[in-house]
């Protein structure tokens, strides 16, 4: 049995089947927040400043004091700090906010989330929603 090609569209334009299978993360996360939630996002400030996520759904970003830090982290870990380290700097961070569902909006973040603890948090992790539905798609059709 050939594998399927999930998200691929060849040269002379999607066909409907092909279209189907794309994964559409933004639209899959708008799934996964709880109704009358506005998640706290943390990514880089580039998606900040272009307002990446709330094209696609309501949310929130970091006060500029907190994005900084969520920047550091995010240097830490592409630097290889000691996960112990960031882990704990995360927690915290997460910790501290007053917002219920916080949103995992940079891979690198996503390293975290099996280690992560933070309770009375919802925290989303983007690319583990994409592989369940990449699961789906491939072997569950």
């Amino acid at each position: 049995m050939k594998p399927k090609s999930i998200g691929i569209i060849g040269g002379a334009g999607p066909q409907q089947d092909e279209l189907d299978d794309l994964i559409h993360l933004p639209r899959l996360l708008a799934k996964e927040i709880p109704p009358f939630e506005k998640p706290l996002v943390f990514c880089t400030s580039t998606s900040t400043q272009f307002g990446l996520h709330k094209r696609f759904f309501s949310c929130t970003y970091p006060d500029l004091q907190t994005q900084g830090q969520v920047d550091e982290i995010i240097d830490q870990i592409l630097q290889g700090i000691d996960q112990k380290i960031v882990l704990e700097r995360l927690e915290k961070l997460l910790q501290a906010q007053t917002e219920k569902t916080v949103i995992l909006g940079c891979t690198e973040l996503s390293l975290f989330t099996d280690s992560l603890c933070v309770p009375n948090k919802l925290v989303i992790d983007p690319l583990e929603i994409v592989a369940q539905k990449m699961l789906e798609k491939s072997f569950l059709k």
